[in-house]
């Protein structure tokens, strides 16, 4: 019985995948599936792409506009020091100590 079902779930996600065509833009974000971009500006794409997401997998409306730190910076070219970032994701994201030591091994 438990086979039957992966059979079936199986097939369903096929399905699906096959059915999506290629070449489509897909979703709220206008994805691209044969450019593999989004469209739209920079922080077009940003305040699509960092909606809100509530239980269960919910994903919020797309934001009027991005936090002030963003909306300076997204679009623009990258001169900020891994100190620089490091201070406003602090001050932006209220990082608990624990991710904050993550970032910092990670020099992201």
């Amino acid at each position: 019985m438990f086979g039957l079902r992966i059979v079936i779930c199986s097939a369903l996600l096929v399905g699906a995948i096959s059915s999506m065509g290629w070449g489509q833009t897909v979703g709220p974000c206008r994805f691209d599936q044969k450019t593999l971009s989004f469209s739209g500006s920079a922080k077009e794409q940003a305040r699509c792409l960092l909606r809100p997401v509530s239980e269960w997998g919910r994903v919020g409306a797309i934001s009027p506009s991005l936090p002030p730190t963003l909306e300076a910076k997204v679009g623009e070219p990258v001169e900020v020091s891994f100190d620089e970032v490091r201070r406003e994701l602090v001050a932006d994201l209220s990082l608990d100590k624990e991710m904050l030591q993550d970032v910092i091994r990670r020099k992201i």
